[in-house]
């Protein structure tokens, strides 16, 4: 083997050893598995219809720390143990940190992808910071609701405006946030900049 031709397979080489790795399928991943927050480190390609009973065959058990999904048309769920046991998180969108959610950071074992049943446009009410851990997804107005004054970020997917208020049956203060086209919506991750972190008790949303 020439010099010139020894450079190219060392190169190659390492472009194939840094880069995302493959699951199982053909074409373009849907979604990322990540082994750092932030979607940094190695990182996992998942296909549509991805099934891995055990991450150990990807070398990736207990090693992911975040998810990025490409793909709107594909969730995943994530479990504690091989086999699609223990306990799990299904993700619709993108996480930069896994460590707040059911599933936790370092803990997942097995995962698959499926096709969303339902149309994603709507509002989505998280109980943690950065649209994270318990949530409910809305559509319509409520005199009061289920995660009464947990409400601490939201993400609005689709035409729709919301107007959250302190008390409940639309009194007391209120804050309005606007939604968007874009495949994360628009997000508001902290509502205590805003003075109304764990405080909401009922929403009035309209369809624009």
């Amino acid at each position: 083997m020439n010099l010139s031709a020894l450079t190219t397979f060392v190169l190659a080489f390492i472009a194939l050893g840094s880069g995302p790795v493959s699951a199982n399928g053909t074409g373009s991943p849907v979604a990322y598995l990540c082994e750092d927050a932030d979607y940094q480190g190695y990182c996992l390609g998942l296909y549509a219809g991805t099934r891995i009973n055990t991450l150990d065959e990807k070398f990736f058990n207990d090693k992911a720390s975040s998810i990025k999904i490409l793909d709107n048309r594909y969730n995943v769920t994530v479990f504690e143990h091989l086999n699609w046991t223990g306990r799990s998180t299904t993700y619709l969108f993108s996480d930069r940190d896994m460590s707040d959610e059911k599933i936790g950071n370092d803990e997942a074992s097995s995962l698959y992808l499926s096709g969303h049943q339902e149309e994603l446009n709507g509002v989505y009410l998280y109980d943690n910071y950065g649209m994270s851990g318990d949530w409910i997804k809305v559509t319509s107005s409520a005199s009061t609701i289920p995660l009464n004054d947990k409400i601490s970020s939201i993400r609005i997917v689709g035409p729709y405006d919301i107007t959250i208020f302190e008390h409940a049956n639309f009194t007391g203060r209120s804050l309005s946030f606007s939604g968007n086209a874009y495949l994360e919506g628009t997000t508001i991750p902290d509502l205590v900049p805003h003075g109304f972190n764990d405080i909401t008790s009922s929403i009035l949303i309209t369809k624009r």
